[in-house]
């Protein structure tokens, strides 16, 4: 079982009742400095997409069509500038970086899980995906 290093919550999502019985995940506004990252990302014509992670960690993940920067997975601390790990595309290739080498386990397995809903971290774990 992984542990997470203790950090403040970073964000929590706000079920509403949309009145026809189901829920829909309104984003917190801690998230927007997240959310403006995703919103002007170029080359993400295949993916572009946020998760909140136990609410203290975002992971991101975008992908496109591009011949550089084809891709780019990233997971943040409580701010954008807080880049615990990333891997991504340019111009000298893939490139793996985990600045926070506490982090870099439960990196390997989110992006060797982009495609199931709790990126491969299991009931242990709360993985949410960030609307916007």
């Amino acid at each position: 079982m992984l542990v997470l290093v203790a950090l403040l919550p970073l964000a929590a999502t706000i079920n509403c009742g949309s009145g026809d019985g189901t829920n829909r995940t309104i984003a917190n506004p801690e998230w927007a400095p997240f959310i403006d990252i995703a919103k002007i990302a170029i080359c993400a014509d295949k993916s572009n997409k946020l998760y909140a992670i136990d609410h203290v960690l975002v992971f991101y993940e975008k992908a496109g069509s591009c011949q550089d920067a084809a891709f780019s997975e990233i997971l943040f601390g409580a701010t954008p500038d807080d880049i615990l790990c990333q891997y991504s595309d340019n111009v000298a290739g893939p490139q793996k970086n985990c600045p926070d080498q506490d982090f870099a386990a439960l990196f390997e397995i989110i992006i060797a899980n982009l495609d199931q809903a709790d990126l491969g971290l299991g009931p242990d774990h709360t993985v949410e995906r960030i609307p916007f």
